[in-house]
């Protein structure tokens, strides 16, 4: 069986016992707990204690009441009515007790032994006592209250056993929970040793069949791997420490036959790099001509022929770079003149721009100041425009005044008229009224002075209106004349704006061609600024440029000067450029 399996037994098993452990805990837990089946029974028999104390299923209240009605009859009402209340409450919790969970001995005690009698009692207290009292029959109700206490005395007697009952089962109850609760314990102790023991003999098992083999194991492992020989341990097993092992045996046995072929590869290496070091001593002199011709033993070979080959492509190489370097230094000297006369006319040309860009600049700053001045007078004709504008819309509001005035005169020329006839009407009162008054003899004179100054103030009145009449015909005729001086005015300002409109547009057109003009000369002064700045560039890399070529010069110079410092092999009969880039390819 494998290690693994075994774990995972061993596990499997450590669950199933804590499970078990826990079911058994909260099954017990359940039956002791507050609420617990335990706790609910003792709960009944307490509350059965309370119940059959007074009241209600003790009737030791209704045989009071009963005493004190024989004593006092005219309480009749009152008793009456408090036995119907104590009834009620005996008959509810007696429904209770029929529908409880009490041990047999109790439910027949409270349902019969104690009931029967109560049931006589209340019978008799509701019946015929009740009955005699209120008939005023003392007698009958005396003979009634002594069968009430006979069945009293034997409810009374029931009762005390059925306490005396309550309390042993109380008591019983008691030893049965405590019982419980040292059987739970127990049982609890056992499964903690159970699952101790287990736990221990697994910790036992893993580190005398896992920990101390795996210790062991990797001791010879440590071992071998310092070069020492040891034996492997546990190859015999058939579990993963066994295969370990094996593993391990197989790994120890590869290594020894690779540390001897790696001792006789270190012996042909060792005589490979003698003849490397060598080859490689002459070419660190400068000697190309040098050749491995002794064989290299097996895979080495390869590395023998290629040294050879890039030792004859280097010398072709640098026979080739010798002539390259001859040929640098002689055209490099032909770019370093040219390029110092194409600096100098590049400088001529740059300087001829730069009088070019300032001319430009000047005829830019000239078309500017005239755009300016454009602007400016076209601001001003603008405002010049508005203002005309404004002037003839006030001038359409004093047209548009003056022919209010004109229609309110009208209006006050109306009024006028209203008040002149209402001066005639009133003269004609007034003269009614004095007619009147002269028939009226002595008694209407004082009303026919009221009458004369009424006619006097009626033709003053007409008077005025005649006077206002004047003036508002006078008005109106110079309201007309006035509005059509205003109407004219607009006529006149009409024309202004139309032909101030002609002059804004040629001013616009005016501004829109300076624009355009200066948008075109500042275009070609950054041309010719550009022009410039990229003739100047051209300038200082052709300066660089020549600069460059006299490094090169003396850059070949002085490669022509190492590469002669090698020794290469003899050029033969008939050399030619395109076997030297051969040559360079088959190095590369």
């Amino acid at each position: 069986m494998t290690i693994t399996a075994r774990v995972r037994s061993g596990a499997i098993a450590l669950i199933l016992l804590l499970a078990i452990a826990f079911a058994v805990s909260a099954w017990r837990i359940h039956a002791i707990r507050m609420g617990g089946p335990m706790h609910r029974a003792s709960m009944e028999i307490a509350d059965l204690n309370a119940d059959i104390l007074p009241p209600p299923e003790y009737i030791i209240e209704p045989y009071l009441e009963a005493t004190l009605l024989l004593d006092h009859p005219e309480r009749i009402d009152a008793t009456r009515a408090r036995l119907a209340e104590l009834r009620k409450a005996y008959d509810d919790r007696h429904a209770v007790w029929e529908q409880s969970a009490l041990p047999d001995h109790l439910k027949r005690a409270i349902l019969a032994d104690t009931h029967t009698p109560a049931m006589r009692f209340w019978q008799e207290a509701q019946g015929s006592f009740l009955d005699a009292i209120a008939a005023n029959d003392m007698g009958t109700a005396r003979a009634r209250y002594a069968v009430l206490t006979q069945a009293y005395d034997a409810h009374r007697k029931a009762i005390d056993a059925l306490v005396k009952a309550t309390a042993e089962e109380q008591a019983a109850f008691g030893d049965r929970s405590s019982q419980s609760l040292w059987a739970s314990i127990g049982a609890l102790t056992l499964l903690a040793l159970a699952l101790f023991g287990t736990i221990g003999w697994f910790a036992w098992w893993l580190t005398r069949r896992v920990a101390q083999p795996l210790a062991q194991v990797a001791q010879a492992t440590t071992t071998l791997s310092r070069g020492q020989d040891t034996a492997i341990p546990y190859r015999d097993r058939t579990d993963e420490l066994g295969n370990i092992a094996q593993a391990v045996a197989r790994f120890h046995a590869a290594a020894r036959s690779r540390a001897e072929m790696d001792a006789a590869h270190l012996a042909e290496q060792e005589n490979v790099g003698e003849m490397l070091g060598a080859a490689l001593a002459a070419l660190e002199k400068g000697d190309l001509r040098h050749r491995i011709t002794s064989p290299f033993p097996g895979v080495y070979e390869p590395v023998r022929v290629s040294f050879n080959r890039a030792a004859s492509a280097l010398s072709a190489m640098l026979r080739t770079t010798i002539h390259g370097a001859r040929n640098i230094g002689t055209g490099s000297s032909e770019i370093a003149t040219a390029s110092e006369d194409l600096a100098h006319r590049t400088e001529t040309t740059a300087h001829t721009l730069q009088e070019t860009s300032a001319a430009i600049q000047l005829i830019e700053n000239r078309l500017k100041s005239s755009s300016q001045s454009a602007e400016a007078t076209m601001a001003r004709a603008e405002q010049a425009g508005a203002m005309v504008h404004a002037g003839r819309s006030t001038a359409q509001n004093a047209a548009i005044a003056m022919n209010s005035v004109s229609e309110r005169a009208n209006a006050i020329d109306t009024v006028v008229e209203g008040l002149d006839k209402i001066s005639f009407q009133t003269r004609v009162l007034a003269m009614n009224a004095a007619v009147e008054a002269g028939r009226a003899g002595e008694a209407g004179r004082g009303f026919a002075v009221v009458a004369d100054l009424v006619s006097a103030l009626a033709l003053r009145a007409e008077e005025e209106a005649k006077r206002g009449r004047d003036l508002i015909n006078e008005t109106q005729i110079d309201v007309a004349t006035a509005a059509s001086e205003v109407r004219a005015v607009d006529a006149a300002l009409v024309e202004i704006v139309e032909n101030f409109d002609g002059v804004q547009e040629l001013l616009q057109a005016l501004r829109e061609d300076n624009r355009s003009q200066a948008s075109a000369i500042s275009d070609i002064t950054r041309s010719v600024v550009e022009m410039e700045t990229a003739t100047q560039q051209n300038a200082a890399m052709v300066e660089q440029t020549s600069a460059a070529a006299r490094s090169l010069d003396r850059e070949a110079a002085t490669l022509l000067g190492n590469a002669e410092a090698f020794r290469v092999d003899e050029e033969v009969a008939g050399y030619r450029s395109g076997a030297s880039e051969a040559a360079f390819e088959m190095a590369y």
